[in-house]
C-alpha cells in the first residue's frame, strides 16, 4: 500500500471475537478508559479498556472511507463496509452497534490485503463475492458484470409501468360512463377487469440481478432470465437457487431473445 494511505499497525488489545459491546454509540474517552454509564447515568456499569490507538471497527471504516473517497473508488462508504462485514463474517447492523470492537491480528492482515487491492481500483465486488442490487444479495464474480446503482432505473421504469397496470384494474370497479352518459358499474371479478399476469424476460440477464429484483417486488410476476454464456448462466441460477422467488424464475441459454 503507497504511502499516501497508512496502514493499520498491529493490534494491541484484542477483545474476544465476536463479543458484543454493551454500549450502541461511543462513550466519553477518559485517557483511553471507555466508560459506559447506566441508564440512569448515576454510576458506570461497565468500563471496557480500549487502547487509544487500537483499530477499531469504527476507526477503520472511517479510515477506509476517507482512502477510498480520495482514490475516487465508486461508492466509498459501502465498499469500507462490505470489506469490514467480508472480514468479520458481521451483518452491517453488527458495524454500528459493535463500533469499539477491535479486530484481531489475522482479520486485520486480511482486510489489509483487501484494501491494498481496492485501493488498486480492483473491484471490491469481486473481492468479496458479493453485492446488493435494489434489495437483493447477489453471488458476484468475473464471469459476469458487477449490477451498477444506474441500473436500478430500469427496475423503477418497470414497477412505475407493473404499477398503473394495477391502477387502471382496480379503476374498473369504479362507475364508467357510457355512450348515454349514463354510470356503468363494472363489478369485481367481472372479465372487463382481468389483466393477464406480467411475464417478462430479463434478455443479457448476467448475475440475474434484473429478473431476481422484479421477482422480489412483483410477486404475481413470471420471469425468464436468459444469457448466451454459460459461465453467467450458472452464477444467475446460483443466485436463483438460493431467492425466495426461484419457483418464478427460469433461466434459458440463447442470444438476445431466442
Amino acid at each position: 500500500m503507497s504511502s499516501t494511505h497508512p496502514t493499520p499497525p498491529p493490534v494491541q488489545v484484542s477483545p474476544p471475537v465476536g463479543q458484543p459491546l454493551q454500549q450502541t454509540t461511543p462513550p466519553a474517552r477518559r485517557d483511553g478508559v471507555l466508560a459506559i454509564d447506566e441508564a440512569n447515568g448515576d454510576q458506570p456499569a461497565q468500563v471496557a479498556r480500549v487502547d487509544p490507538d487500537a483499530w477499531t471497527v469504527q476507526r477503520l471504516r472511517l479510515w477506509m472511507i476517507a482512502a477510498f473517497t480520495k482514490s475516487s473508488i465508486d461508492s466509498p462508504q459501502l465498499c469500507a463496509e462490505y470489506l469490514l462485514c467480508h472480514v468479520l463474517g458481521c451483518k452491517k447492523l453488527d458495524l454500528f452497534s459493535q463500533p469499539l470492537r477491535v479486530l484481531d491480528p489475522a482479520q486485520l492482515a486480511t482486510l489489509r490485503a483487501l484494501v491494498s487491492r481496492a485501493l488498486k481500483h480492483e473491484p471490491v465486488q469481486y473481492l468479496i463475492g458479493a453485492w446488493s442490487f435494489y434489495g437483493v444479495e447477489l453471488l458476484v464474480d468475473r464471469r459476469v458484470l458487477i449490477p451498477r446503482p444506474s441500473t436500478e432505473t430500469i427496475i423503477d421504469f418497470v414497477l412505475s409501468d407493473a404499477k398503473s397496470r394495477h391502477t387502471v384494474s382496480n379503476r374498473l370497479d369504479a362507475a364508467m360512463i357510457g355512450d348515454d352518459d349514463r354510470p356503468i358499474v363494472i363489478k369485481p371479478g367481472s372479465k372487463a377487469k382481468s389483466i393477464a399476469p406480467l411475464e417478462i424476460a430479463d434478455v443479457c440477464t448476467g448475475s440475474g440481478a434484473i429478473a431476481l429484483a422484479l421477482a422480489k417486488h412483483l410477486p404475481s410476476a413470471t420471469l425468464t432470465a436468459t444469457d448466451v454464456w454459460p459461465d453467467a448462466l450458472a452464477v444467475a441460477q446460483a443466485n436463483i437457487d438460493r431467492s425466495a422467488s426461484k419457483s418464478r424464475v427460469s433461466i434459458a441459454q440463447g442470444n438476445l431473445l431466442e
